[in-house]
């Protein structure tokens, strides 16, 4: 298996019926600040609420650090007429050696249940074993987040364990269980 020869030649950009998969801007900061600072939606990531400018910025730097440094693929789902920011999309784990990579996942909250998810993740999911070369997807998923769940298990991925307590919550201050799911290459639909 073979990555892309020209997969960091240049930012992917990848186009669906409704959305443009895209490199961050500094334009996103005002809709990435309402995504990361919001406890609704950030309330199965675990992880600090942004409370200001210069944490988006960081996060900003950091998704494109990533690329740059070719260790992962950060997306803004954006609406492909207006270009407005709706959410993002991540391989921000890629074990090379390994042909592995977590995905990860969100959007803001004006946008769900409004079919995006299930619009770019096929997608992303073909981009990463077609283009990064890689035999399995990985999705670190809070039990009580359904919503995430059922998207994954319609696409295909399989659940494989329960890892307890297997990341701090820094919004609930307490350990919280995950589920870890998969999806190979060969259950791709």
């Amino acid at each position: 298996m073979k990555i892309a020869p020209d997969l960091f030649d240049s930012f992917p950009v990848i186009e669906t019926e409704r959305c443009r998969l895209r490199q961050v801007k500094d334009e996103d900061s005002k809709t990435l600040f309402e995504i990361l600072s919001d406890y609704e939606t950030m309330r199965y990531f675990g992880i600090k609420l942004a409370t200001d400018s210069v944490e988006v910025s960081k996060s900003i730097e950091m998704r494109k650090k990533g690329f740059t440094e070719k260790r992962g693929i950060g997306w803004i789902i954006a609406d492909k007429q207006t270009d407005k920011m709706l959410g993002l999309i991540n391989f921000p784990f890629w074990l090379r050696q390994f042909f592995i990579s977590r995905l990860s996942y969100i959007l803001h909250k004006d946008n769900w249940g409004k079919g995006y998810m299930n619009e770019v993740l096929p997608i992303c999911l073909k981009f990463g074993f077609e283009k990064m070369a890689l035999h399995r997807i990985e999705a670190v998923i809070d039990p009580g987040n359904i919503a995430s769940l059922k998207l994954v298990e319609k696409i295909g991925f399989k659940r494989e364990c329960l890892m307890l307590e297997q990341g701090y919550d820094f919004i609930q201050k307490k350990f919280n269980d995950t589920y870890l799911y998969c999806l190979l290459k060969r259950y791709m639909n």
